[in-house]
């Protein structure tokens, strides 16, 4: 038996609302679905304002961005964030001027602990929360710390779309939130992001537009081309209604490899966007799955603390041992029972 890593699929009516756009002559690269998309998305995780864009790379880019030029922030400015996470969260702080600080996980699970003292050669601006794996951080904690410090809170959401903390979805907590459309994620595009924004602010609008905000072809700032074309808005309108669902499948699916593993009941709020586990002799067990025909992979090895870009002396106990002994393994919405039983017996 086979058992794919991940099987990123459209659902229900995502391919006709992308046939009718092709077939009737409307605007595929702007147009009423975009504006559609993001009025929905806004309702759905309840933020004031959110921008579709090409990827949820350029969607942290654009926060960072906004965030400055807003002065809410000022380069220089330190940025409390994981290195158990994708490179991007760091590579976005950077290019925008700031830094990252980063922090270990806690001592049981995969999200961000923030220390009790913290000592910098400069301005601590910002937190940016990564919910990791699709189970929401301890908000209740971050945000206190940073109504406490006077920080801005900025949340990346990109694995944890549909997730929810205390009854409110993930996105809604911080000053601005990222959200990915990968081709992995719970609601997929096949690339593309959203920019969430919980204050009053035209500027990522312009940013996104060439700095051209009236579409008047008068850029009123510097800006870019990081909008994301209406044809996969469509399709990102047509995931959304259906996430709720897929999500739901998500969770009973894990539910099945909890009962094998943890005799444990899903974590509340939790939307799965992986399935991990610790393991010790990794690589072997790697192999071992691998010949018996199961893709389970490695996240995130190394940590972004340990990669030559940003790579920092500082010790981060917990991150080093995750890094070195997580594997994910075959998980989505699709993955049968059959498969599940297939992994968990390898495993065993």
């Amino acid at each position: 038996m086979i058992v794919p890593f991940m099987r990123p699929r459209f659902w229900g009516n995502d391919i006709d609302v992308v046939q009718d756009i092709m077939t009737e002559g409307r605007n595929i690269s702007s147009g009423p679905e975009r504006d559609k998309f993001e009025m929905m998305f806004e309702d759905y995780i309840h933020c004031d304002h959110a921008l579709a864009v090409c990827n949820g790379t350029v969607a942290l880019e654009m926060i960072w961005e906004t965030l400055i030029r807003d002065k809410k922030l000022h380069k220089g400015d330190y940025v409390i964030c994981p290195s158990f996470t994708f490179v991007a969260v760091a590579n976005a702080i950077v290019n925008a001027g700031l830094k990252p600080f980063f922090v270990d996980v806690k001592s049981h699970g995969y999200n961000m602990e923030i220390p009790q003292n913290i000592t910098l050669k400069g301005k601590l601006g910002a937190v940016c929360a990564v919910h990791t794996y699709g189970k929401p951080c301890d908000l209740s904690e971050i945000v206190n710390y940073c109504d406490d410090h006077d920080l801005i809170l900025v949340e990346d959401c990109a694995e944890a779309c549909g997730a929810d903390y205390n009854g409110k979805k993930v996105g809604c907590f911080g000053h601005a939130s990222a959200f990915s459309f990968n081709a992995t994620k719970n609601l997929t595009t096949g690339e593309g992001g959203m920019a969430c924004f919980n204050y009053d602010t035209g500027t990522p609008q312009a940013i996104r537009e060439h700095g051209d905000l009236y579409h008047t072809r008068n850029a009123l700032v510097v800006g870019h081309n990081y909008r994301l074309c209406n044809i996969l808005c469509a399709l990102g309108l047509s995931q959304l209604e259906s996430l709720d669902v897929r999500n739901a499948l998500r969770r009973i699916k894990a539910q099945k490899y909890m009962d094998n593993f943890y005799n444990k009941k899903v974590a509340p709020g939790h939307v799965y966007q992986l399935f991990p586990i610790v393991v010790n002799d990794r690589d072997r067990i790697l192999k071992h799955l691998w010949d018996n025909g199961i893709e389970a992979k490695k996240y995130f090895d190394p940590p972004i603390h340990h990669q030559t870009a940003h790579r920092t002396e500082k010790y981060l106990p917990n991150t080093n041992y995750v890094a070195e002994h997580v594997i994910c393994l075959p998980f989505d919405e699709h993955i049968t029972d059959d498969e599940i039983k297939w992994v968990c017996e390898c495993l065993k």
